[in-house]
This record gives structure tokens, sequence and C-alpha cells, in this order.
């Protein structure tokens, strides 16, 4: 069962969406079965992203919130 059938969401007034307390986009669903779910840290930098494709990715950040590391469902790997 995905989120939107939970909340009972009809999809005519757009996506569903749901936020964390700072306001960051944290699960997106539409109609035609495609969600993501995304991960931030504490300074709201995303460090991971999933869709129902497969496709994923992580992100690391510094304390100054310089990107250090990047990896992805592509095999895709900078650090």
């Amino acid at each position: 069962m995905k989120l939107a059938e939970k909340f009972n969401h009809n999809f005519k007034n757009g996506a569903f969406k749901l936020f964390d307390s700072d306001g960051n986009e944290i699960y997106y669903e539409r109609s035609n079965g495609f969600w993501s779910k995304s991960e931030y840290d504490s300074n709201g930098k995303r460090t991971y992203y999933k869709d129902s494709t497969g496709y994923w990715f992580k992100s690391e950040y510094d304390s100054n919130g310089n990107h250090i590391y990047y990896e992805n469902s592509n095999g895709m790997i900078e650090d």
C-alpha cells in the first residue's frame, strides 16, 4: 500500500507530499504510482534519495556544508 492510499489522498489537488518539521520534502507520490523519499541532515542538505524506479543516491557533507561524498545506484562514486 502506498502512503497516499493510507491518507486517502485522491490526487485531484496534485501529488501527495510529506514534509519534515524543517519543511524538507521527505515523501512524494504521483497518481501514476511514482514515489520518492528523501532524508536530510541537520543543515537541510539532502543525504539520501530513493524512488520507485530503483534509483537512489547518498551524499555526505562536512561541517561547513561542503559536499564531500556522492554515490548512486548507477555505480557513480565521487569523493
